[in-house]
Order: C-alpha cells, then sequence, then structure tokens
C-alpha cells in the first residue's frame, strides 16, 4: 500500500468529501500525486465521484467520497446473557446494529446456530461484501490461532463454539477474535490518550472476573492468551470462584457471578460479615495482579462496579498493600469503553486496511 493512498483516503474519512487539491493542501503531498492516489482509490471501488463543489468560482473541483459498494466490517460481542452485532461502514458509521438476548445456559451448538443466523440477516441487509470482522468474546482465547482457550470454571460455555470456523465463510477477509475485556481496554485507550501512554491495569469486575494489561497503548495477551483470568488465581489450593462459590454468589449450576446476589451483599453495608467477605476476595483478587505487575493506573468497568464497591475495594487495597503499592483507581463505567466499541472500532480499521491493499 501508498503512504498517498493512506493519506488521501484518510482525508476523505475525515471530511466526509474532498476534492484532489484539498487533499494535496491538507497532506502537503504535491497535486499529481494526490490525483494519482485518487485515481488508483477510485479504479478500487474504494472511493466514487460524487459530483463538483458548486460552492467557489471558477472551474468546480470534482469531489470524492467513500463508495459504499467496496464493502463492510463486521462487528460482534458475544457475553454472558448478549449477542452484540454491528456492521460498519468505511467512515466509521454504523450501518446496521442488532442486541439479542442470549440464554446463559445456551450450548455451544445452540449459540453457533444463532451466531450464523443473526450475522447473516444483518450481513445481507447490508448490501455489500463483508470485508473484515472483529468478534469480542468473554473467553480467554489463544492470539495465535484466534480459538477460545479452556480453562475450566468458565463463565460463558458458549464460547466454546468455534467462532472462527463458523464465520470465516461468511467473510471476505480477515476474521480477529479476542477476549472482551482485551477489546475494552483498546476501546478505553483509543477515548482517552493518556492511558496510551501508561501501564494501565484494565479490570472487568461482572459474571466473570476479567483483566486485561495494555502498554503503551498495546495489550499484553500472554503466552496463550489466559492473561487475567483472575477466577483462576488460586489460595490454598481453591480458586477465587471456589470461594465466590463457597459464599454463595454464583449462579445456580454454574460458574457465571450471580450479580444480583453480590449486589444485594453489598447493600448490607460493611456490618455485614459475608459484604465484607464478599469485599476482601475482590481486593485480594486484584491486589495480587497489582503487586505483580505494578501498573501506573487501575481502570475498573462492569456491573460490580458501582461507586459504593469501587470505594470500599480501594479501601480495603490500600490496607492490605505496602504503602504507595496501590495506583490511581478510576471507573470507566459510564464512559462507552466496551467491549462492543473495541470490537467496532477494529472492524473500521481492518477495513480500511483491506480497501488501501485493494489500491496496490
Amino acid at each position: 500500500m501508498r503512504d498517498s493512498d493512506r493519506a488521501f483516503l484518510n482525508a476523505v474519512l475525515e471530511r466526509g468529501s474532498a476534492s484532489r487539491a484539498e487533499v494535496a493542501g491538507t497532506t502537503g503531498m504535491s497535486k499529481p500525486t494526490a490525483s494519482e492516489a485518487a485515481e488508483r482509490l477510485v479504479a478500487a471501488q474504494v472511493l466514487r465521484e460524487s459530483g463538483a463543489d458548486h460552492g467557489r468560482r471558477g472551474r468546480s473541483p470534482l469531489l470524492y467520497e467513500v463508495d459504499p459498494a467496496f464493502g463492510v466490517g463486521l462487528a460482534v460481542a458475544a457475553q454472558t446473557r448478549s449477542l452484540d452485532i454491528g456492521v460498519v461502514g468505511m467512515d466509521g458509521a454504523l450501518l446496521r446494529q442488532r442486541r439479542l438476548p442470549l440464554d446463559p445456559w445456551i450450548s455451544a451448538e445452540s449459540f453457533a446456530v444463532e451466531l450464523v443466523g443473526h450475522v447473516r440477516h444483518e450481513l445481507s441487509g447490508a448490501g455489500a461484501p463483508c470485508r473484515a470482522a472483529a468478534v469480542s468474546l468473554a473467553a480467554p482465547v489463544d492470539p495465535a490461532t484466534g480459538r477460545v482457550v479452556r480453562l475450566g470454571e468458565a463463565p460463558f460455555p458458549a464460547a466454546d463454539a468455534d467462532v472462527l470456523t463458523l464465520l470465516e465463510p461468511l467473510v471476505d477477509g480477515p476474521v480477529l477474535v479476542d477476549n472482551d475485556v482485551n477489546w475494552a481496554a483498546l476501546a478505553a485507550c483509543a477515548r482517552r490518550p493518556e492511558l496510551a501512554r501508561e501501564t494501565v491495569l484494565h479490570l472487568h469486575l461482572g459474571t466473570g472476573l476479567g483483566a486485561a494489561l495494555t502498554v503503551d497503548g498495546q495489550v499484553v495477551r500472554g503466552r496463550r492468551g489466559a492473561f487475567g483470568e483472575l477466577g483462576r488465581i488460586r489460595a490454598d489450593g481453591r480458586t477465587v470462584t471456589d470461594r465466590l462459590g463457597e459464599l454463595g454468589v454464583l449462579e445456580d449450576g454454574g460458574y457465571a457471578i450471580s450479580l444480583p446476589a453480590c449486589l444485594a451483599l453489598v447493600a448490607e453495608g460493611r456490618s455485614s460479615p459475608r459484604a465484607e467477605r464478599l469485599v476482601r476476595i475482590l481486593a485480594e483478587t486484584v491486589g495480587v495482579t497489582v503487586m505483580l505487575l505494578d501498573p501506573d493506573r487501575v481502570v475498573v468497568s462492569g456491573p460490580l462496579t458501582e461507586d459504593p464497591v469501587v470505594e470500599w475495594l480501594t479501601e480495603e487495597l490500600h490496607r492490605s498493600l505496602d504503602d504507595g503499592a496501590v495506583p490511581p483507581v478510576v471507573r470507566a463505567a459510564d464512559t462507552g469503553e466496551t467491549s462492543v466499541d473495541g470490537a467496532r472500532a477494529a472492524a473500521h480499521n481492518q477495513l480500511v486496511a483491506r480497501a488501501l491493499v485493494a489500491c496496490v
């Protein structure tokens, strides 16, 4: 791919439409180079001529805009109780979006049928080929293969479905699969530039306990993608999930955390021994991770990060760790820093990359 093609396309994406002269003026490339880039992008059906700009005196220059016929990107986020499907255009706008409820006990086989059926439906309404996809799963994902790593005590058993194999026939291009907390961490770094300059521990406290580590805006995934599975941390032969089960805050018959049960415990206040034990389990789990990684900042998200929980958790961390060991703890709720956002941004980035490759 040529730098001039990338610069021309980026200029059009930023402005919505642009002439060759405008692109040359804003990017610093020569007018002949801009003209050649425009011709390649049009020939690849990435851009199209959108008419002339009649708002100026003299000869009206041709404008260029994204050609929707080139293709779309697919973003999928599958969690314990929901399936999000989004179709994005070259400009990054959502063309189609759908959220579907999921049975938390759905089998991998049934989930596979639902996933493929709903993705086919959304892509058929897009009216253009799908050139790239990004998938977020509430499960650890091997970075080398794009497939789920089965660790046991999984809160989302449907993730056993081989999503990569299921979606590859529907996508004319790369299918990226990753853990949901990793996607949320990338979205957080994109929205808040200061995070992209630090070592940040991203914690998600929900039906599962997950973590991601970003260093200068890049996710550290580990050898097999199992980094951040906090529920698997062991002490005295028991996992964190075992301890939560003993406390009675897991869903019946499974390993997912019962959010209503946890929130009800917290509502009992600090005088409740069971509530105190719950927060201590969470604080010990987070504390081990903080001590090992020594991050610049901790960003917490998820349904168990209501203000009373985060405040109580932070106090427990300060009590249990050495002075100065606890970095600033920032709550990410209500900022849109979600796995859906991360998958959507990745789908768009991959779509743009495919467009530039098509110009070669």
